[in-house]
């Protein structure tokens, strides 16, 4: 054969660029925390599975990103279940880039069809596996009513028509090599943004004349599927079912599609008769700081353990055993259950009481607890600006870089005891206790700024949204994706923004401010209300105060000299007598910390409404957050 015989026959090499999506509509179609943590973690499994084929069936190069440390490679770690997948301390981005060898360009449709193929395939196989968990969780009643709807379902997305996600690509000839890939890397990230912009709407071919979900409100929710009112009289009925009375699965009034039902089993996946619970309900998050605070007194150890014991035995949902203003025959715990966990409320009530009454016998150093915890917890999202233009710039450096930040990250988040949904590269998403979630947001920034510290041109924005436990999630996460918008539309972005959800249904928000600005200030203002040296009506004053200054005459020096005048002399009128007996200038640290009026007038308001919101979220936790046993523990007991 002739030395251009040989050439011709030679594989190229392409550059190429893959993702899944929609990403954020797929993440934002839940209700439970394990909703969002098993699509979470779907989208991490399927980017695996699927860079895993690339490199396996094209000789590819996955130069963005990295492989997980210790993981080796992507097709190393597609070999991993999605049960294992539930426990992984990492995420895969959900896009990735890298070279490939291929004979022609039809070779690399061919390549990406097929994989678009394997990832309907995936579906597939999993979601028929999760939608197979009710007897395994003593659904069997409900799995007896399903069963028929189910199996014609099933008929019908025997093709993967019913996938939540997609794959979108791009693909180039390669003009440099692996070790000089910064032009071939720009060059198709343009390419690809231009694919994704231009993506055609795929349509829903199983559409049925009945009710929507109302998880994710595309699909048709589960049942028959001739009527509407066939399927309502069937939804009727399993409201009735003491399987979904007490909300074991299902709550009373949800109706899920087979996408959205299959996610859901997906989220309770592990343990002993797939009784497990890997991830944390959102009250077990809302009360962990509560629960901290309580590990640190003696006498409250027994009855804690007596709380720790009645998880044992029931730790499907955690809103019974933290929160009693929910209805008791709601509740997964059976009558006796009931009575324990009364008989412990009464317990750890009267000892609370005695250990405040002690604490005011001590002085001004005295810290009282809360008698319950607070139903508020935290979303926090926070994303790298530009990233991709800079990486593209320095395929080399930054990834690793990246790396570095994520693994830090995630110490930070164990040792604060966040929940991780979503940690990649720059990105993350992690839920939190309300009194942690400031906090946190400030050291995650911190970090970002620390780990890139050579790298000045690059900055962080991030959203933080707090709600209520009982708020379904979905509507949370489409606020803290609102929030980190904001912030990435502040000029020159690197700030954060935040959104309170308040339990009436009321939102406000405080305006994206740099990291460096401001918030410190936040931060020591709610430190002083919760030590007890600051009434938290100052902050309510201050509010009012500054609603009734001229806008327009913001920027002259004396409006701003007397503004701050008399928000000092609203401080001094709101200490308590315990900040006085302390003999500490509280009003020098705060105003060490920052300033209020650092930035335009208009967001004051809502700064001092955050701090009076904040100082009753409890105290901020220094340790991993006390949570419901695993099963391994329930086996062990």
């Amino acid at each position: 054969m002739s030395t251009n015989q040989e050439a011709l026959n030679m594989p190229s090499r392409y550059v190429f660029s893959v993702a899944l999506i929609p990403v954020q509509e797929w993440i934002s179609q839940a209700r439970r925390s394990r909703d969002l943590r098993a699509g979470s973690v779907f989208l991490s499994f399927a980017m695996a599975q699927l860079l895993g084929q690339l490199e396996k069936m094209a000789g590819a190069t996955i130069l963005l990103p990295r492989s997980p440390l210790d993981q080796g490679t992507f097709e190393e770690l597609a070999k991993q279940r999605f049960d294992q997948a539930l426990s992984w301390d990492y995420s895969v981005p959900n896009r990735a880039s890298g070279m490939l060898k291929a004979k022609d360009d039809e070779a690399v449709r061919s390549l990406f069809r097929s994989l678009q193929e394997h990832l309907q395939e995936l579906w597939l196989d999993h979601r028929d596996g999760w939608l197979d968990q009710f007897r395994r969780c003593g659904g069997r009643s409900f799995e007896e009513r399903l069963a028929p709807h189910l199996e014609a379902y099933r008929q019908d997305t025997l093709d993967g028509s019913d996938s939540p996600l997609d794959l979108v690509w791009a693909a180039l000839p390669a003009k440099g090599s692996e070790e000089q890939s910064e032009d071939d890397l720009e060059r198709i990230d343009q390419v690809f943004r231009n694919v994704k912009r231009s993506r055609p709407i795929r349509p829903w071919p199983h559409g049925r004349p009945v009710g929507k979900c109302n998880q994710c409100g595309c699909r048709e929710a589960v049942g028959p599927t001739k009527s509407f009112d066939a399927w309502n009289r069937w939804h009727q009925e399993i409201r009735e079912l003491p399987w979904i009375v007490k909300g074991v699965r299902l709550e009373k009034g949800e109706r899920l599609c087979y996408v959205c039902l299959a996610r859901r089993m997906a989220g309770y996946l592990g343990g002993r008769e797939g009784r497990g619970v890997p991830f944390p309900s959102t009250a077990e998050v809302a009360a962990s700081t509560w629960l901290q605070s309580l590990e640190t007194v003696p006498t409250l150890a027994e009855p804690l353990a007596e709380l720790r014991r009645l998880g044992l035995e029931e730790a499907e949902e955690a809103r019974a055993l933290y929160f009693r203003r929910r209805r008791p025959e709601a509740d997964p715990l059976s009558d006796e259950q009931r009575q324990k966990l009364t008989r412990i409320w009464t317990t750890l009530g009267s000892r609370i009481g005695a250990y405040n009454r002690l604490q005011k016998e001590e002085g001004p150093e005295g810290r009282e607890l809360p008698k319950g915890p607070s139903p508020y917890l935290a979303l926090l999202t926070f994303d790298g600006d530009d990233m991709g233009q800079r990486v593209a710039e320095e395929p080399t450096a930054l990834p690793c870089l990246m790396g570095t930040f994520a693994r830090e990250a995630r110490a930070l988040f164990e040792h604060r005891g966040a929940k991780v949904f979503y940690l990649g590269g720059d990105e993350g998403l992690v839920m939190t206790a309300a009194a942690s979630a400031l906090p946190l947001a400030l050291q995650v920034g911190a970090l970002f700024r620390e780990v890139f510290r050579d790298h000045p041109k690059l900055t962080l924005s991030a959203g933080l949204v707090y709600f209520d436990y009982e708020r379904p999630l979905g509507g949370a996460i489409e606020e803290v994706h609102g929030a980190i918008r904001k912030a990435k539309g502040y000029p020159a972005k690197n700030a954060l923004a935040v959104r309170v959800e308040a339990a009436s249904g009321t939102t406000w928000e405080v305006r994206p401010r740099k990291w460096t600005e401001d918030w410190g200030w936040v931060g020591e203002a709610v430190r002083q209300v919760q030590e007890g040296e600051l009434a938290v009506g100052w902050a309510h004053d201050a509010a009012l105060f500054v609603r009734s200054l001229p806008a327009a005459r913001w920027g002259e020096s004396p409006v701003r000299e007397a503004a701050e005048a008399e928000i000092h002399r609203l401080f001094l009128r709101r200490l308590t007598p315990k900040a006085r007996r302390l003999d500490r200038d509280p009003w020098q640290r705060l105003a060490g910390a920052g300033s209020w009026s650092a930035r335009e007038l208009g967001s004051a308001p809502e700064l001092f409404h955050l701090i009076a919101f904040l100082a009753r979220q409890g105290f901020p936790q220094e340790a991993p957050t006390l949570r419901l046993p695993t099963d391994t523990e329930k086996g062990a007991a």
